[in-house]
Order: C-alpha cells, then sequence, then structure tokens
C-alpha cells in the first residue's frame, strides 16, 4: 500500500518544495525553466502516475535508432515499470511516462525514483530534439 500523502511530502522536503495532490489526484511541479512533472495518485489502482511532455513531435524523418530506442523503452515499460516513451493522439505531443508501484518503492526511495524519471526524459528530449 502506498502512503501517496507521505510520499508527496518527502519528495518536496527533497527537492525544498511543498508539494501536495489537488481535488483531481494531481501534483504538477515545475523542473528547471520549462519541464513540468505531473504526478498522479491512483489510489484505485495503488500506482502512482508520472508524465513530462519530452517532444512536440517526432522528428521527420524518424531515426531508425531512435525508433528502435523508443520499442525498446516502451517494452521495458511494460515488464518492469521503467520509464517510456508515448504519443497523445489528440495534441501528437510525445511524453515520458513512468506507473510507480509499491514494489518500485522497496527497491528505491521515490524522490530517486522522480530524479531517475526526470534524467530518462532530459536524455529522450535530447535524442528527439537530435542533439543525443
Amino acid at each position: 500500500m502506498i502512503d501517496y500523502d507521505n510520499l508527496i511530502k518527502e519528495l518536496g522536503l527533497e527537492l525544498g518544495a511543498e508539494l501536495k495532490f489537488n481535488d483531481e489526484d494531481m501534483c504538477e511541479l515545475a523542473v528547471g525553466e520549462s519541464t513540468v512533472l505531473s504526478i498522479e495518485r491512483r489510489p484505485d489502482a495503488g500506482t502512482l502516475l508520472m508524465t513530462s511532455v519530452v517532444a512536440d513531435a517526432l522528428p521527420d524523418p524518424v531515426d531508425y535508432a531512435l525508433f528502435l530506442d523508443l520499442l525498446d523503452f516502451s517494452l521495458g515499460g511494460a515488464i518492469n515499470g521503467t520509464p517510456a516513451i508515448g504519443r497523445d493522439a489528440e495534441s501528437g505531443l510525445l511524453v515520458a511516462h513512468q506507473t510507480v508501484t509499491a514494489r518500485s518503492l522497496r527497491d528505491a526511495s521515490f524522490a530517486d525514483v522522480v530524479k531517475d524519471f526526470l534524467r530518462f526524459r532530459e536524455v529522450m528530449e535530447r535524442k528527439l530534439n537530435g542533439s543525443n
């Protein structure tokens, strides 16, 4: 069982900010000048969902190595809960996402999971913008 309020409070202490979930079970925080991290509390599923926009669209043309990376990351997210990239069908935005479970929080602190997610997001943003 995840203690959502305590996790978000501890993350806030780690980041030096007061964080809490709103009435829609969302907590959004600005990271740097242009990154927004959304954390959704999902008590019915017993999980948290982290999302952050990575790019406005796929590069055209899509590099084969990038395509393979996106497929590899997608499968990792399904198998072991690592971050992945998806495309919002309505907006076309590319979004990094990760589902956090109670099991994943046994292996690392939530702050560490968030930091790893943000590093993944940053690397993928560079790859998608062609600046590896």
